[in-house]
């Protein structure tokens, strides 16, 4: 079990709900969850959600979007794609106007990261998240995470999630 671990081979890592609250503070409510299940979604209540079937980077993102991206070695296997797609849908989204609020948690090292870097709103926390894992007593997956937001209130996102870990402003935020 710990190469799996180590490996990230593993989907099913979900968000705990203290971050998803957090995100829920900032952007007002989450309309849309494209990267989910239906049990995720008990405590993620998003208006909308994609499951895996209906591969939620084919379909449109608007409003405030919440993404946590699948990660794993099984995601090719199974027709999921790396964060770097979600990523730039997400940011694509945004600049676009189609999204109007974006939080997302990644893996720190994650391809598409930079991108993300250059103009979102970023929390690295201090410790490692505590993912759930529907099944199991196992701890999470090994890589740190960060969280990015995009969106109009960065003072705000600041504020509610300073005590997760460091706030990272872009410059051109300043």
């Amino acid at each position: 079990m710990s190469q799996i671990l180590l490996s990230s081979e593993s989907n099913e890592w979900y968000t705990p709900s203290p971050i998803i609250q957090k995100a829920r503070d900032v952007m007002g409510g989450i309309d849309l969850d494209p990267a989910s299940n239906k049990m995720a979604q008990t405590w993620i209540q998003a208006t909308r959600y994609y499951t895996q079937r209906d591969d939620g980077l084919t379909l449109p993102w608007n409003g405030r979007v919440w993404v946590n991206p699948p990660y794993g070695q099984a995601n090719a296997k199974k027709g999921i794609y790396g964060a770097s797609r979600w990523i730039h849908k997400a940011i694509d989204g945004w600049q676009l106007g189609e999204i109007s609020a974006c939080i997302l948690l990644v893996r720190g090292d994650s391809s598409g990261i930079a991108r993300l870097e250059e103009i979102a709103i970023e929390c690295s926390p201090r410790n490692r998240i505590a993912f759930v894992n529907p099944g199991s007593q196992k701890n999470s997956p090994v890589p740190g995470s960060k969280i990015f937001y995009l969106g109009s209130d960065p003072d705000r996102f600041a504020r509610v999630f300073s005590d997760t870990g460091a706030i990272r402003v872009p410059y051109f935020w300043k």
